[in-house]
């Protein structure tokens, strides 16, 4: 019976340690989940940013392209058909 209660004595002390561990391991994984979350979000953000400014860009350079001081240097690269 002496040998029951020191397995006891070694089988406690070893499960908490693990919970502890397991613990730990859940913590870090939703730390790099949120990491992860923001880092998309960041990279979201900077595509958007990029895309909007590569609309305005050639959105003004259209609007450059069609203006009447620039109509000799378009003349015959575009066909303007109005009905």
């Amino acid at each position: 019976m002496s040998l029951k209660v020191i397995e006891l004595q070694l089988a406690l002390p070893k499960t908490q340690t693990v919970g502890q561990i397991q613990k730990q391991i859940q913590q870090t994984d939703l730390i790099n989940q949120s990491h992860l979350k923001t880092q998309t979000k960041k990279i979201e953000a900077k595509r958007k940013r990029k895309t909007e400014e590569l609309k305005k860009s050639l959105l003004q350079e259209h609007n450059t392209l069609r203006s009447p001081k620039n109509h000799e240097q378009t003349k015959g690269r575009f066909i303007d058909l109005e009905l």
